[in-house]
Order: structure tokens, then C-alpha cells, then sequence
């Protein structure tokens, strides 16, 4: 019932101020609403509720004859009801008019009835309504008309002598102290109430003024947020419902901000409500989340904000949503053709590397670490190229700083040496990379390792050079055994017909022995020329050697330097070459010779043999192929050989030798025809002061001497039938193990690999694996001969290499293989050790 009254009252009233409050009022500031509203509320309440206190004032006025009275309370009456119903004039005039009738009316009363009327409360009231609604100013001047009516009244105490003084004792003395205290009072709430309604001014001022910026500020953000492009902006609450949401990509779904507001988002999006509400509940923990989600063919990466209500909780989440779709598609582009690229540049045959402004190497594919040598690519970012000590190339710093300081482009040649230990002649290209200012920020370089091509196109152009000498030679020996038929032949006949006492014996010896050395020169000519080796023959270095050492050639050598001592260190079980022992002979006296000749205070000259097995081709002063070879190694301790000379030891007549004592100038010649006859190959090394090395490839056989007896009898090595399986990447080396092993009384299978070898033991069994260290491609030995222990466990092999032995090795042995075998093969050598694997 009460509600029912009360909120019938609240309409009436709402009707009320809508009927006698003017209209402007309604969209007026909340200030001037509320001085509206409290000058309403005065005249309203003294118009209803004034007769009630304006009859019984009037009867007992007009009984006590006080028709002043009777004039003051009607007009005050009226007054108010007059303001009621002029709404249509301004606020001042009605405010203004309202506290001057309250004042009139309270200064009349204190006047006529003094304190015993009720003029202190008509006072007291203006000026506590002129505070109220025309503020502070009007406030201090309604205390000080207050305080003039006072001040009026007392003076007229003492020269009026009003009626109702006559009735007090002391009236003036009492009169003083009551003003005091009213003042006092009315002072106090008057200012309070002035200060109280001046800040409430200001606060509505300042929530008017935020307010407008409140709502300026969520025009923009409705504007942002209506025409977010690609994206939406969503307010999420705690329950996930959504306060606000717009964008175009809503928009562009058919989802209005009426369809959504109010909504959970697992009503409105199902799809991705789990992904969003774990988001959320991080947001409402205080924390930023990123996070992405795909919605339909669409890829949206998200921010999620908190938002901080009232009380500094957070009651809201601010999801601000983007169409990253096309973003993701140019990424996913961008990533696949810097891939290509990144393969491209770490696939690629050339060295490529970035040099910053500094000169660091900021990036280097693998191939440019390669070719340097470096031994990481941590090492090789560490270079700089303005600094020593990683790589010193010759002019290389001016041209990248020509390139990084003007822009140059250009492609060079020149010799570097690494500090990796690698010397190297390289062909690069230098050229700038730019910004997007167009700013130089990097240098792009791009290297080629022409090493072995100028290696090649030198060992070329010495090859063609001989060609043309030994060709010239070749047509001088032909005319010159022509000529020297006679000259050689003529003194022999001369000297049969000569007495021994003659004169001219001696003259004819000395042409016959001229003759003779002059047919040594023709036949040094015909070897230079690569005519002279007629047939080949299986000899042995060793033998070879000794027999020099043994021979007048060297007596006569060590007549010349009598300080030279010769140490040899020849290998047991040399492998044989097919050779032509007259041109290998004279191959050792040229090579012995020229050691002497390069000792002239006296010296040591060592002569090694040695078997080599080469895996992989080595490049030197000739490139050595892959094979089997007998080496033969002449060292000395000399003066040794100039760069600039040693590019032309082999031309024929170029010597630094003493002439007619020395030699020909043909020596070197020889040596170099010798071995190409050979199919050899020639390495040499030199370092002024320190001496010189020869070593020469010869390629080795398996044919044997025909004086030739094994140590061991082969009957104590040879087989009973056993399995054997050759495994090597090499087929000529599979062709010799098999042949040794078939002829000793072995069966043998053969494959090219560890793969191949693996795949063979699935489907055979084998009593010995025969297993090559190193192959290439694929897993070598070690790894092989693992995966063989995983099909046969303690399955028998030898590993064989051309290397020493290895750490591989080693755990190949440890591992349970029985017996380690160096390359090149030898019969007794294999034989041995196939003999004693089995039989372990």
C-alpha cells in the first residue's frame, strides 16, 4: 500500500514540476536543474501548505489590530504564488523576487512585533534560500542586510521605543545579545550551506564537463569501433557477456551490436567461445593476453586488455580483434621464399657472406667456411676484415670500403691466406646492399675458390710447355744420332788401326768418349721427348735403389761432395711397379744428384719407399689420383728451392747448377718424362734454407718379381673354402682383394657399400667380413660393421684403410674386429691376416 501511495506521489509531483517548471529547465545543466528544482519546491510548498500558517497569522493580527501585519503575510503569500505561476520569467527575476519578499516580510516582523514575532525566522530563512539558489555572493549580502535590520532595530530601541520593548526590561542589552547569537547562527549555516552548494557548482561542473568528454569520448570509440577496419572491438563483463561490440568484420558476418550486446559469447559464437573464455579468465587475473583463433576461413589475432571498474577491481575485458588472414597468407609466402632462399644460399657452390658498415661478417653459408677453412661458423662471424689475424687478403679492405663508401661493384682475383692454415686463391664479387632509404647498410660478398683451377690450368700449361719442349727435343735427338753416328763409330775403327804408341790415340779416345756423352745427351732428349721408354719391366724401388747405392755413378757423386751422407728408410714389403729400370735408375742419380748439389757445405740426403693407398685425390704439385703407389722420397737439408723457381724445375737446360760439371740442365727434365711415362705422379716441396722433398707416385702392381720368393710359404696362409665378403666403394680395390683371396682358395662375395653389405647378411652368412675404413658415399666401416653386429652378433672381420689407424679404427677393434690391414694389399699381407681372423 505504502509503495503504491509513494510512487502515486512521485508522479504527481513528476507531473507537478513538468506543469509550473519551465521547459528549458529539462536540458538545462544538473545546476540550474537543481536551483530550478529548490525554487519550485519553495513557492509550491508556501502556496499548498501556506494557508495553514497564513489563516490563523491573519486572525490573530486583525484581532490584535496589527494591520501591517495583516499586509506583510498576504503579500508574502501572494508573492509566492505569483512566482509559481510565472514560469515564463528568467530564473534571476524570480529567485531575486522570492528572497527580497522573504526579507521584506522578516525586517517588517523584527520592526513590529520584535522578538516576539517570527521576523528571526523569515530572515534566517533568506538568507539560507539566497545561498541556495544564487550562491555565494547573495549569500554574504543577505547577512549583511541581516545584519543592517539588526542594527535598524536596536536604534529604533532607543529613540522609537517600540510598543513591544516597553514590555521587556533591558530590552536594548537583550536585544544586543540575541542579534549576537542569531547572527552567529545564521552565519554559519548561511556560509555552509553557500560553500556546500558552491563545490556541489563545481563538481557538476566538472561531471559536466566529464560527462561531455565522456561522451565525446565514446562518439569516437563507437565511430572507432563501427568503423574498425578488419577487425572488432568487443567489452566483455564477467559472466563473458558482451557490454559492447562493433566493427566491420562483424558487420561483414551479419552480426549487429543490438544482436550481440547482452549476449554470452558461447550464445553468440560457439566456435571460439573456449579459446575466448580462457583468455578472459587471464585478463581478469590483470593480464595482457595475445592470443589467435581461426573464425570460418579467417585468421583473427587478438589483444585482450583489463579494464578496471569501480573500487580498482577488474570487471571488464577489452578483446580487440584483428583480420590477420591476408597478414598470415604474406608471412607464410614471405617465409616460404626466404627459405628458398636461405637453401638456395647454403646449397650454393660459391661462399656467400654479409659484411656490415664495421666490417664484421654478420652471415657466411657453409660453403664460404669451407673454402676459409674455418673451423665454425661462430669462428668465421668473429672475422673482421679491417682486423688481422682470421683472414688477410690482398687489397680486400679497400675495395669493401670503396663498395660500402660509394657503391662500387666490381669482381676480383687475388690470394688470401686464412689463419686456418689454408693459402688460397679466390675470385669475388663485391656489392652493396641498400635500405629502404635507400642507405648502403651491408656489402654482399660472393666467392668462388679458383685454387685448383689456377693449380690446373698451371700444371696445363707446364704439361703443354714440356709437350713442346720433349716435341723439339725429340726432332733434335732424331738429327742428332744421325750426326753422332759417325762421330761414335769412326774412333772405334780409327783405334783398331792406330798403333798404342801413336799420337793421336788420346785425340781419338777423346772423341770417342765426347761421342759417347754426347749419345747420353740425345738419350736424356728422347726420354724429355717421352720416346725412350720402350718396354716395362715389374722391378722394386728397393731394388732399385740399392743397386744405386751401390753403383759407380754414386762413387763418383761422392767423389764431388765427399761431406754429403745418404740414410735410407725403405719399406719391407713394398708394393712392384711395371717400369723401365733404366730410366728409374737414372730418375734416383738425377733426383741424389741434385740433393748434393743443394748441400755444397755437406749434408744428409734421405731416400724413403713406402707404400700409400690414396683415398680421396690430393692435390699438390701434381694432383694424385685415387690408387695404390709406390712412392719414392728424396729429402735433403739444403739451400732449397725459390717459389719463383720451383715452377720451373722441370724445363728443360733451366738449371742454377755450375755447367759441365753438374749436368745438362736436363736432369729435372728426365725425372718429370720419367714419371709421366709412368702414368705418375709428382709432389715437391720447398722451403729456402730448409731444404728440399721429392716424392714420386709410381702406380703399384700385383704382379710379382720373377726372383721374387714369399717370406712365408703360401701354403701356411691359403684357405680351406671359407665365405668371405669384400666390402669397399672402390671396385678396382673389391677386383684386387677378390683376386688375392680367390687364389687363396677363399669364396668371396663383393658389394660397394655398407648399405649394400647390410642388405647382403639378411639373406647370407659369411665367415669373414672384409670391411674398407673409409667410403664415400654412405657409412664407413665402423658404422657398417655395427650394423652387421645387429644381424650376426661377434661376427668376424678385418678392417683395411689407407690411413694409419684411427680413433675409428680403434673402435672398430674394440668392438670385436679381429684384425686392422693398411692398403695397398700385398699377398702375404692379406693372406696373413685372413688366415689368423679365422682361426682366432
Amino acid at each position: 500500500m505504502k509503495s503504491s501511495l509513494f510512487e502515486k506521489f512521485s508522479k504527481a509531483w513528476t507531473r507537478w514540476e513538468r506543469r509550473f517548471m519551465p521547459d528549458t529547465v529539462w536540458a538545462s545543466d544538473p545546476l540550474t536543474f537543481w536551483r530550478e528544482r529548490i525554487l519550485f519546491v519553495i513557492c509550491f510548498t508556501a502556496s499548498a501548505l501556506g494557508p495553514f500558517a497564513l489563516i490563523p497569522s491573519l486572525a490573530l493580527a486583525f484581532l490584535e489590530g496589527l494591520w501591517s501585519v495583516i499586509l506583510l503575510d498576504s503579500g508574502a503569500y501572494l508573492s509566492a504564488l505569483v512566482i509559481l505561476l510565472s514560469r515564463g520569467l528568467s530564473f534571476q527575476i524570480r529567485a531575486w523576487t522570492i528572497c527580497l519578499m522573504l526579507y521584506s516580510l522578516g525586517a517588517g516582523l523584527m520592526f513590529i512585533l520584535g522578538p516576539t514575532g517570527a521576523g528571526y525566522i523569515w530572515l534566517f530563512g533568506a538568507s539560507v534560500i539566497m545561498a541556495a539558489i544564487l550562491g555565494f555572493s547573495a549569500a554574504l549580502w543577505s547577512l549583511a542586510l541581516n545584519l543592517l535590520t539588526l542594527v535598524a532595530v536596536g536604534f529604533h530601541i532607543v529613540y522609537g521605543s517600540p510598543a513591544w520593548s516597553l514590555l521587556i526590561e533591558n530590552p536594548l542589552e537583550k536585544w544586543g545579545v540575541m542579534s549576537v547569537n542569531f547572527l552567529l547562527i545564521n552565519t554559519l549555516v548561511t556560509l555552509t550551506t553557500a560553500l556546500m552548494l558552491n563545490d556541489l557548482k563545481k563538481t557538476l561542473l566538472n561531471e559536466q564537463e566529464s560527462s561531455a568528454s565522456l561522451r565525446e569520448s565514446e562518439a569516437r570509440y563507437r565511430t572507432l569501433a563501427r568503423n574498425f577496419p578488419n577487425g572488432a572491438l568487443c567489452l566483455v563483463d564477467r559472466d563473458f557477456k558482451l557490454i559492447a561490440a562493433d566493427g566491420l568484420e562483424l558487420q561483414k558476418h551479419g552480426l549487429s551490436t543490438d544482436a550481440l550486446v547482452g549476449r554470452t559469447i558461447r550464445k553468440v559464437l560457439p566456435e571460439i567461445a573456449d579459446i575466448i573464455e580462457s583468455e578472459c579468465r587471464q585478463v581478469f587475473e590483470g593480464k595482457t593476453r595475445d592470443f589467435e583463433f581461426d573464425y570460418g576461413q579467417q585468421t583473427f589475432m587478438n589483444q585482450a586488455l583489463p579494464i578496471t571498474g569501480r573500487g580498482g577491481r577488474i570487471d571488464y575485458g577489452l578483446i580487440i580483434a584483428q583480420d590477420v588472414t591476408e597478414r598470415k597468407k604474406a608471412e607464410a609466402s614471405l617465409r616460404t621464399s626466404e627459405s628458398r632462399f636461405r637453401a638456395l644460399v647454403e646449397n650454393a657452390p660459391l661462399g656467400i657472406i654479409t659484411i656490415d658498415r664495421n666490417g664484421d661478417i654478420i652471415d657466411a653459408n657453409f660453403r664460404f667456411i669451407e673454402i676459409i677453412g674455418a673451423s665454425s661458423k661462430e669462428a668465421t662471424l668473429q672475422i673482421n676484415v679491417f682486423q688481422s689475424g682470421q683472414i688477410e687478403p690482398t687489397r680486400f679492405p679497400d675495395r669493401f670500403r670503396d663498395c660500402m663508401e660509394n657503391g662500387t661493384s666490381g669482381a676480383y682475383e687475388a690470394e688470401f691466406t686464412s689463419s686456418w692454415g689454408k693459402s688460397l686463391f679466390l675470385r669475388y664479387l663485391l656489392s652493396p646492399l641498400f635500405d629502404s632509404n635507400g642507405d648502403i647498410y651491408a656489402v654482399l660478398g660472393i666467392f668462388e675458390d679458383i685454387t685448383k683451377q689456377r693449380s690446373q690450368a698451371e700444371q696445363l700449361r707446364r704439361a703443354q710447355k714440356m709437350e713442346a719442349l720433349g716435341l723439339l727435343a725429340g726432332g733434335v735427338a732424331h738429327d742428332l744420332n744421325n750426326v753422332l753416328s759417325g762421330i761414335v763409330s769412326y774412333p772405334e775403327l780409327l783405334l783398331l788401326d792406330l798403333p798404342k804408341d801413336s799420337p793421336l790415340r788420346n785425340p781419338v779416345l777423346t772423341i770417342q768418349r765426347s761421342g759417347h756423352r754426347a749419345a747420353d745427351i740425345v738419350q736424356d732428349l728422347l726420354t724429355l721427348a717421352r720416346r725412350g721408354v720402350i718396354s716395362t719391366e715389374v722391378l722394386n724401388l728397393n731394388r732399385m735403389v740399392s743397386e744405386y747405392l751401390n753403383s759407380p755413378e754414386l762413387k763418383k757423386l761422392v767423389s764431388h761432395h765427399p761431406t754429403v751422407q745418404i740414410e735410407t728408410r725403405l719399406q719391407g714389403d713394398l708394393l712392384n711397379v711395371a717400369c723401365s729400370a733404366i730410366h728409374l735408375k737414372k730418375t734416383i742419380m738425377n733426383l741424389v744428384s741434385n740433393a748434393a748439389e743443394a748441400q755444397p757445405d755437406g749434408g744428409k740426403i734421405f731416400i724413403a719407399t713406402e707404400n700409400r693407398y690414396v683415398d680421396r685425390c690430393l692435390e699438390g704439385y701434381d694432383d694424385v689420383k685415387e690408387g695404390d703407389y709406390a712412392v719414392l722420397i728424396v729429402e735433403d737439408k739444403g739451400i732449397g728451392i725459390a717459389a719463383d723457381d720451383l715452377k720451373r724445375i722441370f724445363e728443360p737446360f733451366y738449371t742454377k747448377k755450375v755447367m759441365g760439371r753438374s749436368g745438362t740442365g736436363l736432369g729435372m727434365a728426365v725425372v718429370w718424362a720419367t714419371v709421366q711415362d709412368h702414368q705418375g705422379y709428382i709432389d715437391v716441396r720447398s722451403v729456402e734454407g730448409e731444404g728440399t722433398t721429392f716424392e714420386l707416385y709410381f702406380p703399384a702392381t700385383r704382379k710379382m718379381l720373377a726372383a721374387d720368393k714369399a717370406s712365408v710359404p703360401i701354403e701356411q696362409y691359403t684357405g680351406n673354402g671359407e665365405s668371405i665378403l669384400v666390402v669397399d666403394d672402390v671396385k678396382e680395390q673389391r677386383m684386387i682383394a677378390r683376386g688375392i683371396l680367390e687364389r687363396l682358395n677363399y669364396r668371396l662375395a663383393s658389394v660397394s657399400g655398407g648399405e649394400a653389405a647390410e642388405a647382403y647378411l639378411q639373406t647370407h652368412r659369411v665367415d669373414l667380413v672384409l670391411l674398407d675404413m673409409v667410403m664415400d658415399p654412405g657409412i664407413d666401416g665402423l658404422d657398417t660393421y655395427r650394423r652387421i653386429c645387429d644381424i650376426y652378433p661377434g661376427q668376424k672381420a678385418i678392417i683395411a684403410s689407407g690411413f694409419s689407424e684411427t680413433a675409428r679404427v680403434k673402435a672398430a677393434i674394440e668392438m670385436g674386429v679381429r684384425q686392422y690391414i693398411k692398403k695397398p694389399y700385398t699377398i702375404e699381407k692379406i693372406g696373413l691376416a685372413v688366415k689368423k681372423a679365422l682361426d682366432d
